[in-house]
């Protein structure tokens, strides 16, 4: 989930924006203390997102590890990361992992990272100045340690078989023979 830059009712659904009221516009509607540090396209992304007809999944399970900077207590129902809504992430059951971040921190897009010269490659257009930039400018800021974290627990989580093996039918190739190969103390296919 990101940063809220808006300040909606605890417990209750965020107001739904109406495109022909424009006092509810992202600019005119944000906290100048929440919303400092981000851009108008992370406000209107989400301000639009916090607006829907969203419930709590029935069986959803508890947050059991928290990546970097604390949420929000409570986590409240209008939370998002400026694209998906946060209770629609939750799973019924196993590890839910939170953080603070954005929808496009977690693919890299947080800073300005410049690109390499191109030049050469590119005769009739001109080149790409940067590989990423911080699509989605949101608080708190995003950090590569943060990214390096998730991504780890991504790839434990991808190539650790109790986590995962036992959670999809076995693959054909596995069926027709091919070799386990090692990974630290555990296999995977």
């Amino acid at each position: 989930m990101a940063g809220r830059p808006f300040r909606f009712p605890s417990g209750a659904r965020a107001p739904v924006w109406e495109l022909t009221k424009p006092w509810t516009y992202p600019e005119l509607a944000k906290d100048a203390k929440l919303s400092a540090g981000t851009d108008l396209s992370y406000r209107i992304c989400y301000r639009a997102c916090a607006g829907g007809p969203f419930n709590w999944p029935r069986h959803s399970g508890r947050v059991s590890c928290v990546l970097g900077p604390a949420p929000p207590d409570p986590l409240e129902l209008w939370d998002n990361d400026g694209i998906v809504n946060t209770a629609s992430m939750f799973w019924p059951e196993g590890q839910i992992v939170l953080l603070m971040g954005d929808h496009l921190d977690i693919v890299g897009h947080y800073q300005l990272v410049p690109a390499e010269d191109a030049a050469d490659s590119h005769k009739h257009q001109p080149a790409r100045r940067y590989r990423s930039y911080d699509a989605l400018k949101s608080t708190p800021q995003f950090t590569s340690e943060r990214f390096a974290k998730v991504w780890t627990q991504i790839f434990d989580f991808a190539t650790t078989r109790g986590r995962f093996a036992e959670r999809m039918p076995q693959a054909p190739a596995a069926a027709a023979g091919t070799q386990d190969v090692g990974v630290g103390d555990e296999t995977v296919v």
